[in-house]
């Protein structure tokens, strides 16, 4: 059996010598009265066949996914290109500085999204921030800019004076 097919072109296929399905069709063809000349001719043809037939797999299923994730932003609703725009720039601007955002991150993000519902969680993580980065306290508070206690930054305080209620 053969280790690699030449393709149309000059590229080259190589050939799993363990694959089971070429073992089984040695063997059908041998029981077929093919010897191994005619067998690596009809293997070879039929590799070459497919190989050919590769590109047009993986346009499709690339076309197939592209109308998945494309259903999925079109069920996001009539305002999903704002809401698209607003993840973007907040993304933006979280990963760059006040000064300058960092343009283009929340699209490199977002392109990598494939489902309304992994969207909707970036859009939930940054509802929880506020437009500097910090993260919102219960009830939507952001915690001061110059807070350094964790305490505070997750409950708002410290809690109420010894002795009160």
């Amino acid at each position: 059996m053969f280790s690699e097919v030449e393709l149309e072109g000059g590229d080259k296929l190589s050939v799993d010598p363990d694959n089971e399905f070429l073992k089984g069709a040695v063997g059908i063809l041998k029981e077929a009265g093919i010897g191994q000349k005619g067998a690596d001719q009809l293997i070879g043809a039929y590799l070459k066949a497919f190989a050919s037939d590769v590109p047009k797999v993986i346009e499709s299923v690339r076309e197939a996914e592209t109308a998945r994730v494309n259903a999925e932003i079109d069920s996001l609703g009539a305002e999903k290109t704002a809401r698209i725009e607003k993840v973007s720039s907040q993304v933006d601007a979280l990963m760059g500085s006040a000064e300058a955002p960092a343009k283009g991150a929340g699209l490199k993000l977002l392109n990598d999204i494939r489902s309304r519902e992994t969207f909707e969680i970036v859009e939930k993580l940054l509802s929880r921030l506020d437009p500097d980065g910090h993260r919102r306290q219960p009830g939507g508070q952001a915690p001061g800019a110059d807070s350094n206690d964790p305490v505070v930054d997750l409950y708002g305080s410290r809690g109420t004076k010894k002795g009160a209620a």
